[in-house]
């Protein structure tokens, strides 16, 4: 149903544009001096480029075809002949693709006339538009004459000058201009519009006096109080009355046709002008009161959140070194609402550890302008001690000077010690976790990497190794006899014996190097980085300082161990280099113990 809707609409585009741009072609036709000359403002241009501003980007296919089909019958209907027709109408067609290309620039934002930079947009693809429809229509009929190209050019600029903000302003605030539902602003449009219908009158009605200059303050007029609607409409009454009343000869602009100009080039000249003048002034009013209504916005939401979040103001005027402060600056201070203090008893009013941070900041921002922001504790009149956050910035004057210091100033006091409860908390979590992250990693009789730290060390450094091609080396240890240990001189001597081993190991190796307990009596060395010649200095060094246990300590029973070792080869995987160093230790063990054995 969603598509079948959206279909509708496109369609409806295409036929609103159809037959407006039909009817309005062949009016424009038959009020132009003939069927070989151009009208004084091509109306069908502006409708096009109008809906372009306003329509979905999927039915500009239909409204391109739906304008190439009511150009060529206009046309043809108006005497035109079919090879003129069919230039007239892919000129035509050419301006509306120009537009199409540019049109992104103004509708990114929503097509409307309040913004000046729109009306700048809009104005350079009126013009590019016109341009490209100009170049090509006299390339196509062969009309190179000045006169021909230039009247062309400025019947279609005019045309989309007037009519596309003329409809986009229509379908965009109508409702506002028309909808305020009082009779007295009724009736205060229709007197303001009817004044721009009589002042135009007056100036094209008769040809002895050039009073053109009369449409211009009731267009002005209309512009101020209505904005962009008001500027479209006004142009919109002197563009009509003024093409029909010099077409038939009448008007201030038709005596300019004995000085070389034609009457209606004139008159275009002259409809220029007013827009210029008009539109941007629309918009930049429109601009004025959307920024002054955002100020009262903003300003209403300023007093909102001063009262809740107890945000006070304050000015200081640098030469007079007057003080301005807003009702809740007192308050945060402690003081009764009044004078402020001197300057010199508000900055005395800060900690005194925070002073002269304090008048450094805006010693700075006086000195060189900008902007600061500061927290500080201030000390009120009670003796309490307040946290308090204040920014800022400098107003300067016309010549760059700073000449007064505007801030806002919040009491964060309850922030502060909420903050200060987070970061306690903080730490102490991130205490446990590292406390459990080295319990989950550690072996807990030994100390040292549990299986699964070693494992994981084990299979980056292969990782690594295959990688990069760096020397890897890996051993698997096993204490010689320990059941044996446990047998004979109980559980307690067993745990001793691998706390002494595990103590031994791990103090052998380096930092980037790996000592952990796998299982049981079983121990993994992992050497990234290492060749098989230290590696095995390393081993045999664990080794016969493991023997060296019994000696330094008698009450301990003679230990052993069997190391078995391999070195990674490109290609191997964890399980392969780990298979081999523990066939290796195999070896070591078959060969009669404390022995180290390289796969």
């Amino acid at each position: 149903m969603q598509r079948i809707a959206h279909r509708g609409r496109e369609l409806g585009w295409a036929a609103f544009v159809g037959s407006t741009y039909f009817l309005s072609a062949i009016v424009a036709l038959r009020l132009s001096q003939g069927p070989g000359e151009t009208a004084t403002i091509w109306v069908p241009s502006g409708i096009v480029l109008g809906v372009l501003l306003l329509a979905p980007r999927r039915a500009y296919p239909q409204i391109l075809l739906a304008t190439a089909m009511a150009s060529l019958f206009a046309n043809l209907l108006a005497g035109v002949s079919a090879s003129a027709s069919a230039a007239y109408t892919l000129a035509n067609v050419i301006e509306a693709l120009v537009a199409v290309a540019m049109v992104g620039a103004v509708t990114s934002g929503g097509a409307s006339f309040a913004d000046p930079r729109a009306v700048r947009r809009f104005a350079v693809i009126a013009l590019v538009s016109s341009i490209a429809s100009t170049i090509a229509v006299v390339l196509l009929t062969g009309q190179f004459g000045r006169e021909f190209a230039g009247s062309w050019f400025m019947t279609v600029l005019l045309g989309q000058l007037i009519f596309a903000p003329l409809l986009v302003t229509i379908r965009r605030q109508i409702g506002g201009f028309f909808g305020h539902g009082d009779t007295r602003q009724y009736a205060a449009e229709a007197a303001i519009l009817g004044l721009v219908v009589i002042t135009t009158l007056a100036v094209f009605l008769q040809s002895e006096v050039p009073l053109l200059f009369l449409s211009v303050p009731p267009i002005l007029f209309a512009t101020y109080r209505f904005g962009p609607i008001g500027a479209a409409l006004s142009v919109f009454i002197v563009a009509v009355i003024g093409s029909v009343a010099t077409l038939n000869g009448t008007g201030p602009c038709a005596a300019f046709s004995t000085h070389g100009i034609s009457s209606i080039t004139f008159l275009q000249i002259y409809l220029v002008t007013l827009l210029i003048s008009a539109l941007p002034l629309a918009a930049a009013l429109s601009a004025r009161n959307a920024s002054y209504e955002e100020l009262m916005r903003q300003k209403g939401f300023f007093e909102m959140a001063s009262q809740t979040a107890h945000i006070g103001h304050w000015r200081l005027e640098i030469a007079k070194e007057r003080l301005t402060w807003s009702d809740e600056v007192y308050r945060i201070h402690g003081l009764p609402i009044g004078t402020p203090p001197p300057l010199s008893e508000a900055i005395n009013a800060y900690h005194p550890d925070d002073r002269g941070m304090v008048s450094l900041w805006l010693d700075d921002c006086i000195a060189n302008g900008g902007e600061f922001e500061f927290d500080a504790r201030i000390v009120t009149t009670g003796g309490d001690v307040r946290h308090v956050n204040s920014r800022g910035r400098a107003d300067v004057d016309g010549n760059g000077e700073v000449v007064a210091l505007f801030g806002v100033f919040q009491d964060v006091t309850q922030r502060v010690h909420v903050n200060q409860q987070l970061d306690i908390a903080r730490m102490q979590a991130e205490a446990e976790a590292r406390h459990s992250r080295i319990l989950a990693e550690t072996d807990q009789l030994t100390g040292v990497a549990n299986r699964r730290r070693a494992m994981a060390e084990f299979e980056t450094a292969v990782a690594c190794a295959q990688v990069g091609g760096a020397d890897l080396v890996v051993a698997v240890l096993d204490v010689d006899h320990f059941k044996f240990v446990n047998d004979t001189h109980g559980h307690a001597m067993g745990d001793m014996v691998l706390r002494q081993v595990a103590e031994i190991g791990a103090g052998c190796l380096r930092s980037t190097d790996t000592f952990g307990r796998i299982g049981g009596e079983e121990f993994l060395l992992v050497l990234p980085g290492a060749n098989l010649e230290t590696a095995k200095f390393v081993a045999e060094r664990i080794r016969t300082r493991v023997m060296e246990i019994a000696v330094d300590n008698p009450a301990i029973p003679p230990i052993t161990t069997s190391i078995g070792m391999a070195t990674y080869q490109p290609g191997m995987s964890v399980e392969a280099i780990f298979q081999a160093a523990d066939r290796a230790l195999y070896e070591a063990k078959n060969s009669g113990r404390n022995l180290l054995k390289v796969a």
